[in-house]
Parts: C-alpha cells; sequence; structure tokens
C-alpha cells in the first residue's frame, strides 16, 4: 500500500496546492477584507507554487532523486570516479572550504545570481523601451549586459549545484559545451569592452562627427562582429577539443570546466590546442587591452584640455562607468589567466574564478546604474 501510494502522493501534493488557492481566489464572495486576501494568496500562488513544484516532486519521487541529479561526493566517487580507465564523465567540484557552511553560502551566491540577473535584464528592457537610451553606448551597453546574462545562467546554476551538493555530474560533451559557451561570451565582452572604449573616445575627442560616424548600422555590425569572432575563434578549438581521449581520474578541481582543467584529465595530445589557445589569445584578448590604454590616453588629455572644471567633470562622468568595468573586468582576468600555476596560486585562481564569474556580472548594473545619468534616472533602471 505504501508502495502503490508513494507513486501518486507528490501529484496529489501538487493538485491540493494549486486548485485549493485557485478555488479560494476565484470562487469565495468579493468582500474588502477577503480582496487583501485575496491578493496576497494571488501572488503566493503565482510565484511559490511554480517554486514548490520542483520539489515536491524531487523530495517525494525516488526516480527523479536521481544519483546524476542530487549526488553526494561520496556517492559520486562510488559511481563515477576516481576512474583511470576511458572517461565519459567528469565529476567537477569547489573544494574550498568545509562545507559545513554550504547552505548559507548556497543562498547567498542564489540572490547574487537572482540579482544579477534581473540588474542585467533591467538595464537591457530600459535601453530598448526609454528613447533617452537609444544611443550607441547604451545599445554596447546592452549587448554588454546580454553577454553577462549568458556567463551567469551558464556557470552559476552549476556552481550552486556544486556547493549544495558537493560536486556536479557532467557528461564530456557537455563540459566541452559549458566551456565553448563560456569562452564565446568572455571574448565578446573583450571586444565590446574595446568597441565601447572607441565609443567613448569618439564622443569626447571628436564630439562634432560622433553620430555620423556611429551611425546605427556601423553599430550593429560592430556587435555582430564581436559576436562572430567569438563564436569562430571557439570552434578552432572547439572541434580538436572533442577529439581528444579523456582518462581517469575523472575529478575537475574546478566549479565549472575551463579549458586547463579539461586538457589536464585527456591522454591524448594538447600541444595543438595549447598552441591554437596561445596564439589566439593575444591578438583577441591583449589587443582590446592595448586599444583601451590608447582610447583612454587620449580621452584623459582630451578632457585636461577642458578650461572648466564642470566641463571636465561632465566629460569624465561619461566614461567613468565604462573604465570602473574595465578595470575590475580585465584586472580579474589577467591575474588567472597569466600568474604561475603554483598550488597556492590554484587555490588564489579559483576563489577569483568564482569572483570573476559571479560578481563581476553583478557589479555591472550597479556600476552603471550609480555612476551615469541617463540609467539612474531611467523608469526602468534597475535601481
Amino acid at each position: 500500500r505504501k508502495k502503490a501510494f508513494s507513486t501518486c502522493s507528490s501529484h496529489l501534493m501538487v493538485l491540493c496546492t494549486y486548485y485549493g488557492i485557485l478555488i479560494f481566489i476565484y470562487a469565495s464572495p468579493s468582500t474588502e477584507n477577503s480582496f487583501t486576501l485575496k491578493k496576497v494568496l494571488s501572488l503566493l500562488y503565482t510565484v511559490l507554487t511554480p517554486l514548490i513544484n520542483p520539489f515536491i516532486y524531487s523530495l517525494r519521487n525516488k526516480d527523479i532523486k536521481s544519483p546524476t541529479l542530487f549526488l553526494s561526493f561520496r556517492d559520486a566517487m562510488l559511481v563515477y570516479g576516481p576512474r583511470l580507465g576511458p572517461v565519459g564523465k567528469f565529476v567537477c567540484r569547489l573544494g574550498l572550504w568545509d562545507m559545513s557552511g554550504r547552505y548559507l553560502f548556497f543562498s547567498v551566491l542564489l540572490l547574487v545570481f537572482l540579482v544579477t540577473l534581473i540588474g542585467n535584464l533591467l538595464i537591457i528592457i530600459a535601453v530598448y523601451f526609454d528613447a533617452l537610451l537609444h544611443t550607441p553606448m547604451y545599445f554596447f551597453l546592452s549587448n554588454f549586459s546580454f553577454s553577462e546574462i549568458v556567463v551567469t545562467t551558464n556557470i552559476t546554476p552549476c556552481m550552486l549545484h556544486t556547493i549544495l551538493h558537493g560536486v556536479v555530474v557532467m557528461s564530456v560533451s557537455g563540459c566541452i559545451t559549458q566551456y565553448y559557451i563560456y569562452w564565446i561570451s568572455t571574448l565578446a565582452e573583450c571586444l565590446l569592452l574595446a568597441v565601447m572604449s572607441y565609443d567613448r573616445y569618439l564622443a569626447i575627442c571628436n564630439p562634432l562627427h560622433y553620430l555620423s560616424v556611429m551611425s546605427h548600422r556601423l553599430c550593429l555590425h560592430l556587435v555582430v562582429w564581436c559576436w562572430l569572432t567569438g563564436i569562430i575563434l571557439q570552434i578552432i578549438e572547439i572541434v580538436p577539443l572533442s577529439k581528444l581521449s579523456f582518462c581517469g581520474p575523472n575529478i575537475i578541481d574546478y566549479f565549472f570546466c575551463d579549458l586547463a582543467p579539461i586538457l589536464q584529465r585527456s591522454c591524448s595530445s594538447t600541444y595543438f590546442i595549447e598552441m591554437a589557445d596561445f596564439i589566439l589569445s593575444f591578438p583577441f584578448l591583449v589587443t582590446p587591452i592595448i586599444f583601451i590604454i590608447v582610447s583612454y590616453i587620449k580621452i584623459i588629455s582630451s578632457i585636461l584640455k577642458i578650461p572648466s572644471t564642470i566641463g571636465r567633470k561632465k566629460a569624465f562622468s561619461t566614461c567613468s562607468s565604462h573604465l570602473m568595468v574595465v578595470c575590475t573586468y580585465y584586472g580579474t582576468i589577467i591575474f588567472i589567466y597569466t600568474s604561475p600555476a603554483t598550488e597556492g596560486a590554484f587555490t588564489v585562481k579559483k576563489v577569483l574564478s568564482l569572483l570573476y564569474t559571479v560578481l563581476t556580472p553583478l557589479f555591472n548594473p550597479f556600476i552603471y546604474s550609480l555612476r551615469n545619468r541617463d540609467i539612474s534616472l531611467s523608469p526602468l533602471s534597475p535601481l
């Protein structure tokens, strides 16, 4: 009887929760007091009921609680690794601290994830609907926010699962796909930051020709070029990467699939991929930095030539938000990927990668909302 009832208990709980609130909202008499209560219940019905559904089915259903979805580190080691033969799945783990405080950290990270998504999405919506923000600078900013959303949704859910359950198990193809999406967005962001610095250079150093040069068509072409460059460059790496053979141990001591941890688990030659990564990283990661530095040298020299203090302050305020994002973004990424690989530095890199993939997308909407008058005054601003 117990076994038979367990097959339908989850459905019965969802049914009672769903119809109980629904019937009360739409079938009870309409009085002034009940209207307020109905508003509260409508809030619960439209927000909490969809949230409760996966938890009810996960906690009450044995089939849903499969090892591939809800797996402790100990169980993962028994089921998937460590293995010395051919590898079909990777076990990613965070391995930064004692997991006794994981629920607190999970809650904080989940809050950061939601705020990041909402903040960047509000910037995109504000730029789209507010006519005052229909300028090249905000067009590039909305695309930068979109790339931040892609990075966040690609990395953070996996990280949340790792924190809550100790590990996350991925197929080799899933791991490579995560790496592919992550670096497409990262390369697009690097190029977008360079394009945005060029936009600020024209606006401050050559304001009379700004709108004629930065036409809508050119802006669209520049954004498409940024994304296509990232896609094409990653295809050059992904094709040979997908042909590698992987041997155990299949544990990736990282919270997402980056190139270095993946290559460490390969039993094939990785020389071509490492060389391609090194050769391609220079023109498309280093060159944008040089371009940004040169642009800002010219911008600052032009600002210093403005006679009035108010004029200099106003000119600098138009590019201060972008400068803060550039420093935060490149400062972390340069340290992660250029510092020597020692055992102590590896732990620091993991922490910085955590900050880079989680906090940098969070800072973006706040920096632009706090430092930029047009965004902060928009009715759709994150603030």
